[in-house]
């Protein structure tokens, strides 16, 4: 059931890939951005579907420029806030820190494994991939552990930063939410990617193939989801679709 269930998922997602490729729209932006190549998904066609259409995907996306080394530069230009160049914007949360502000005891921000590294297999590169790892503040990561993803819709928020204030995400019953609109649909699409590049089961990361699909379908590729390919495909030469 669950082969079948991601069969459907990259049908949607790569129908939805197709179809939404344009970029940033604000020249602030788009001068320091690389556009999709041409061509750069053509092989993948309306008639593909299952594991062949998640083989083609990955084709496309595999570089082995994405094993990189785990510093922090890159991690700094993928989440960088685009009013404040010297600060980066936190993947729960949704707060802005300065870059240099990395992790110090239980202060600053690291780096979150949005499908968590217990979860991950060995040497296939995910450990160190930029389309799955983001900025997040310390405390918040450190809440979110490698608990599920899970819609609390209705569940007032109940997690906390390391400066101490309420952010928008909720943990209840074993489970994380990130509650922002934008962390929602980055972490859904956050965990496509893993299904197509590493043949992940998005279950294992998030409560349903149903939550994963509104997640990504309601919370809709934003301004910063088309940077943020942009700057990782220019360091690790691949995107997620």
């Amino acid at each position: 059931m669950k082969k079948i269930k991601n069969a459907l998922i990259l049908l949607v997602f790569a129908a939805t890939a197709l179809c939404g490729l344009s970029f940033i729209s604000t020249s602030k932006q788009s001068e320091v951005l690389a556009d999709t190549p041409d061509n750069y998904y053509s092989s993948v066609t309306d008639s593909m579907s299952g594991e062949t259409l998640r083989s083609q995907l990955h084709s496309i996306i595999n570089n082995s420029s994405v094993n990189q080394s785990y510093d922090w530069s890159r991690f700094e230009a993928a989440d960088e806030d685009p009013d404040n160049p010297k600060n980066i914007i936190t993947i729960y949360a949704r707060t802005s820190l300065s870059k240099s502000d990395h992790v110090s005891g239980s202060n600053g921000w690291n780096r979150e494994h949005s499908f968590p590294q217990s979860k991950m297999s060995g040497g296939d590169g995910a450990k160190s991939d930029n389309h799955v790892i983001f900025a997040s503040d310390n405390k918040v990561n450190g809440k979110r552990g490698n608990y599920k993803l899970a819609d609390h819709t209705g569940t007032k928020p109940n997690v906390y930063d390391y400066k101490g204030n309420l952010t928008p995400c909720i943990f209840t019953n074993n489970t994380f939410d990130p509650g922002d609109t934008v962390a929602r649909g980055m972490v859904a699409r956050s965990t496509f990617y893993c299904a197509a590049m590493y043949n992940y089961d998005v279950e294992d990361n998030i409560e349903s193939i149903e939550t994963a699909l509104k997640w990504h379908l309601t919370y809709k590729v934003g301004d910063g989801d088309k940077r943020r390919n942009d700057v990782v495909y220019s360091n690790q030469h691949n995107r997620n679709p």
